[in-house]
């Protein structure tokens, strides 16, 4: 019988991300009759070095460079799932953090905001990956953003306080309101969340709050609840083990292409239910597009709404969000397909009816080019996330 491969997984479990990634490993795993996984500490203490002197392959939360570098001095296949560190010489598999962003900007767009914050940490990698696509999104528009920089604080750690050192509260009320503020990281929105709270600025009404990870517990605990762009991370590890099994048969120590994966979508939720536009042409096709998107309507239904020719709505509206009305019409019926989907325990041909779409075909042909995959699997996937 072949000798199994001893593969060390380490990765911050406390983390409901990383735990999701690690459910991707092993499903990996068991779909490979020759690997043992052991679970070690992502940091550079006795006992994970003792592992690694064992082990064929390692996948870990490379966010220290000393624990990169006994990593990279145990000279075995390894493949990093982290994003806080710029320029290791470790191959990656991650999220795309550029599209993170850009979906970020688009979401606050389309609710008319014109108004930006981003409050985050740019000395962490994904944060200010997410950050500068966020900030070239809404400036290719014509739009600032203003940015609350947690410098110096631990990472990940909170990210100031409502009154004293690292006034987040008092930025908040430096915003021009209404205001998308936008969190990399579900955490810092519900941070965000409680310092409008305590400050006396309505979500979303004042301060409309999105966040990344889509993590159930901070996104339901939050009130309002606070909308947050899902990323795959059952399939980060997936492919993490792909490429880890690449290295070890091909001996491939050096650098390897990173692998970013595409965000799953903006899953919405009440910090992000507003329509703030003060164009008098257009708030009124935005608010019936909101209203109605799950009738089933069409572009000439938002047209004899607005009371202006197709031609100078479909103008204005694009000067203003960035797309056109079919696609912005595309957009609330999918982030309404997604919410039900993880939310309820409604049939697929339910789901469909409910967010606009004529049958469950027509659902699951949309989810094939929105989401690369069926709605059914985006439930499963959704509900081992929680």
């Amino acid at each position: 019988m072949p000798r199994r491969r001893l593969i060390c997984v380490a990765i911050n479990t406390a983390n409901s991300y990383y735990r999701n990634v690690l459910r991707g490993i092993v499903g990996y795993s068991h779909q490979r009759s020759n690997w043992r996984i052991t679970l070690a500490r992502p940091l550079p203490s006795a006992s994970t070095l003792r592992i690694l002197n064992e082990a064929d392959g390692v996948i870990a939360c490379v966010n220290d460079r000393q624990w990169c570098r006994s990593l990279l001095k145990a000279r075995i296949p390894l493949v990093n799932v982290d994003a806080v560190l710029p320029n290791l010489p470790v191959p990656r598999v991650n999220v795309d953090n550029a599209i993170v962003g850009e979906m970020a900007a688009i979401h606050f767009l389309e609710r008319g905001l014109k108004s930006f914050g981003f409050a985050g940490q740019r000395s962490l990698l994904f944060s200010a990956d997410r950050e500068a696509e966020f900030r070239r999104a809404l400036k290719s528009r014509g739009y600032s953003v203003e940015v609350f920089d947690s410098a110096g604080k631990e990472p990940l750690g909170p990210l100031g306080t409502v009154d004293g050192e690292g006034n987040l509260g008092a930025w908040l009320r430096t915003l021009p309101r209404p205001a998308g503020v936008f969190t990399p990281y579900d955490l810092w929105g519900a941070e965000v969340i409680e310092a409008c709270r305590q400050v006396s600025l309505r979500v979303p009404q004042e301060i409309a709050v999105l966040g990344v990870d889509n993590d159930e517990l901070f996104c339901g605990v939050t009130e309002p609840p606070m909308s947050s762009i899902a990323l795959p991370a059952e399939a980060v590890g997936v492919e993490a083990g792909i490429r880890l099994d690449q290295l070890i048969d091909k001996r491939r120590l050096g650098l390897e292409t990173d692998v970013l994966l595409r965000p799953t979508g903006v899953i919405c939720r009440q910090s992000t239910d507003i329509l703030a536009t003060d164009n008098e042409d257009i708030g009124p096709a935005l608010e019936f597009v909101r209203s109605n998107f799950q009738r089933g309507i069409q572009v000439a239904d938002v047209v004899r709404a607005a009371g202006i020719s197709r031609r100078s709505l479909e103008r204005k509206v694009m000067e203003s969000i960035g797309m056109t009305l079919g696609t912005l019409i595309r957009r609330h019926r999918m982030e309404r397909a997604k919410m039900l989907l993880l939310e309820t325990k409604l049939t697929i041909a339910e789901v469909a009816s409910r967010s606009g779409y004529s049958d469950s075909r027509r659902l699951e042909s949309a989810f094939a080019r929105s989401a690369g995959m069926t709605p059914t699997k985006f439930r499963v996937t959704g509900q081992k996330r929680s």
